[in-house]
């Protein structure tokens, strides 16, 4: 089975950060809207909750919701995607790594605490988009962090486009030497 390469991760990483930046825009929480049966606990109309957290579109959005956090997840998700484009240039390369796994785990860590440290609202599409693009965005920086480092290579001989000239014709000393026989 193949593998997905380097330049597909990278892609990869570049749309997870913008759906993060994305999903801030979209509704993360919204009411549960009143029960039918008298019980009132977590598995109650749990289908219909699960119903309402995918396609409901009322609710706070993510900007609103997060408060002060909100424009901390987009510098992050904003400093992951720098960090993956430095990735591709050699010099720095070593350097863009670490700061490409930091900030991953840094939209990772603020993603989940706000899915699971949330207000007693339910959650909505926008929240699961942002845990589903920090999960994404983990793996593909991972990747992209743990390939080899790009080293310039020598030019090797007889390499195509790389001139090598010929060796010096061999001298032949004919003092010594007699004429070919016939």
């Amino acid at each position: 089975m193949r593998t997905l390469g380097f330049r597909t991760h990278v892609l990869l990483t570049l749309a997870a950060c913008g759906a993060l930046a994305a999903a801030l825009n979209m509704p993360w929480y919204g009411s549960s809207g009143k029960r039918d049966s008298g019980l009132d606990g977590p598995m109650d109309d749990l289908f219909a909750a699960i119903g309402r957290a995918v396609v409901a579109a009322d609710g706070v959005a993510g900007r609103d919701a997060l408060g002060s956090w909100a424009p901390a997840l987009s510098a992050v998700a904003a400093f992951t995607a720098l960090m993956t484009l430095l990735c591709l240039i050699a010099p720095v390369q070593g350097v863009a790594r670490e700061g490409l796994r930091l900030g991953a785990l840094a939209a990772l860590g603020l993603v989940a605490w706000k899915l699971v440290s949330h207000p007693q609202e339910e959650l909505r599409h926008g929240a699961l988009m942002a845990g589903a693009a920090a999960l994404v965005l983990v793996v593909a920086a991972f990747t992209v962090a743990a390939a080899p480092v790009k080293r310039r290579a020598a030019p090797r001989f007889g390499h195509p486009g790389v001139y090598v000239p010929p060796p010096p014709p061999p001298s032949y000393d004919s003092t010594g030497s007699t004429p070919p026989p016939g």
